[in-house]
């Protein structure tokens, strides 16, 4: 054999060796692709075209295993991602029923400690009322006495003993204001129709001034329900009448001189000839309230909006000057005599 031609033979067998590792290293790398769109260019290319068996297996597996054990893993984890999707809210759905009934258990209870309460207040009310009932038989005796005494002259007024005023001031102590219903509705600010009783009947007992100045001075008529109430001629001097509704009353020719009207609810109320000195009423509703021939001197806390909303200042006593001059500049039918619907409701 020649001797050149052994290290020929080596070199081809070197070469094929390379060849054959190369083409199972290739076949390896096909067989673990794992993207679709190379996938599917080596099946094209050695799946279809190719004539190498090994490369060709490879191509087929890869792109068997992403069509169904890949994808069938994906669509495995988005079940198991809506399954658990889908539990969230069926726990949270059951959460919120659960709080829900816990909701409308407060409110029962609610609801029941509301009625416990109006239940208790009810019954106290109506031991104080019944109370009322026996102060008044006790006030009707004393009077009763003292229109026996010949001497006594009935146009001044009836006197109380002190005890009696006592339990007056506190019995109107134990009144407190309370909304209660109107048809459907519960009315929008509270009040004490009871405090309002309590005055109206010491105001019909006609009683001496003295005793009404020391009844003013101790009892609490604040938050009183008078509305509509007939006050005429009533004597209210001193009075304490804080955010009390004095709507649609009464009271031609009462005297409130000194009296505290502050916060309180005068709407639509008649002070015809009515004596106003140096009352309080700062924060009043002075909305159509009718104070012709009134005697305003020394009114505290009156403001020129106050009384823009008023019926009517015709033939008013005693206003403060300035006030006068701006109202008559601003608006001068406030001045002038009403008769039917106010000339001035469009203006407010």
């Amino acid at each position: 054999m020649n001797k050149n031609e052994e290290p020929k033979k080596d070199e081809n067998l070197e070469v094929k060796e390379l060849k054959e590792k190369l083409s199972k290293l290739e076949t390896k790398v096909i067989s673990q692709e794992h993207r679709l769109g190379a996938s599917i260019l080596n099946f094209l290319r050695f799946g279809v075209r190719g004539k190498d068996l090994e490369k060709k297996a490879a191509s087929i597996k890869s792109l068997l295993y992403i069509l169904f054990i890949s994808q069938g893993a994906a669509v495995v984890l988005a079940l198991g991602s809506s399954i658990v999707a889908i539990a969230s809210l069926w726990i949270a759905f059951k959460a919120n029923r659960i709080m829900q009934q816990q909701n409308k258990q407060f409110e029962v209870q609610n609801e029941i400690f509301k009625t416990q309460v109006n239940l208790d207040e009810a019954n106290r009310r109506s031991s104080l009322v019944f109370l009322m009932g026996n102060i008044i038989d006790q006030m009707d005796r004393e009077i009763t006495e003292q229109k026996k005494d010949p001497s006594h002259i009935d146009s001044l007024g009836y006197s109380l003993s002190d005890a009696l005023i006592g339990r007056i001031a506190a019995l109107s102590q134990g009144f407190l204001p309370y909304r209660y219903l109107v048809g459907d509705s519960l009315i929008k600010e509270a009040v004490s129709p009871e405090r309002g009783q309590l005055l109206l009947s010491l105001l019909r007992s006609k009683l001496d001034s003295k005793t009404y100045s020391k009844i003013y001075e101790a009892a609490n008529f604040q938050d009183a329900d008078l509305g509509e109430a007939d006050l005429r001629q009533a004597n209210l001097k001193g009075a304490h009448l804080y955010n009390a509704n004095l709507k649609s009353a009464f009271l031609q020719d009462a005297d409130l001189s000194g009296a505290y009207l502050v916060a309180a609810d005068l709407s639509i109320a008649y002070f015809i000839g009515a004596n106003l000195d140096g009352v309080d009423m700062e924060g009043a509703n002075l909305t159509w309230t009718d104070f012709s021939f009134s005697n305003l001197e020394n009114v505290q806390n009156f403001s020129i909006d106050q009384l823009k909303r008023a019926r009517t200042l015709y033939q008013t006593k005693n206003l403060d000057p300035k006030i006068e001059a701006q109202l008559k500049k601003e608006k001068p039918c406030l001045f002038e005599f009403q008769f039917g619907p106010n000339a001035c409701e469009d203006e407010f």
